[in-house]
């Protein structure tokens, strides 16, 4: 019986932590991966961070996830995030506790003008937690209209409905004002 001794190679580097590649880089805006010597990101135009650096953030924001409590203090300042009817209000509620911002809704629940219009709610959360909110709300806009705000803030086209030809603020296609939608992303101007 002859016995084979083999060397052990040495370990690998480390390449993934928690879903991260460190030889990669990241977006810090859109979160998308760019194989290493890339310096900007294609979509957002903003320089990318080392995959150790994106895993930090990422290490970072779990924290203060984590660290948010969902109990609402009677000595808690508290603000008005949005006034809507109840189904829309309930759902934003359910939004924020995703992301552990806790809420209440304040309102008698009666009809907003006596001839039977839906209810009108107020959403009131912590004022420490307005700026977490803000982005939750901002992800979600993104997410239900596929428009991404960065471009919204960038844009100088304003549609003119007495045009005749006019340009979609959303994804810049020209189009006729007569038709009152964009033909090319479906945004509508009725």
């Amino acid at each position: 019986m002859f016995l084979k001794f083999r060397k052990k190679k040495d370990a690998a580097p480390l390449r993934m932590v928690d879903g991260v590649d460190l030889t990669m880089s990241y977006c810090p805006e859109c979160e998308t991966e760019y194989r290493s010597g890339m310096e900007s990101c294609v979509e957002c135009g903003v320089p990318l961070i080392s995959g150790q650096q994106f895993l930090d953030r990422k290490h970072q924001l779990t924290a203060e996830f984590q660290s948010r409590s969902m109990i609402i203090d009677p000595a808690d300042e508290m603000v008005t995030l949005r006034q809507a009817p109840v189904l829309d209000i309930k759902e934003l509620q359910r939004l924020l506790a995703a992301q552990r911002i806790p809420s209440i809704l304040a309102g008698d629940g009666s009809p907003s003008c006596g001839r039977g219009c839906a209810s009108v709610l107020a959403l009131q959360i912590k004022k420490v937690d307005m700026e977490a909110a803000q982005l939750v709300l901002a992800e979600e806009f993104v997410k239900t209209t596929g428009v991404n705000l960065a471009d919204l803030e960038k844009a100088e086209v304003v549609y003119d409905i007495h045009s005749e030809d006019v340009v979609c603020p959303a994804c810049g296609c020209h189009f006729s004002s007569s038709v009152g939608a964009c033909p090319d992303c479906g945004l509508s101007f009725g």
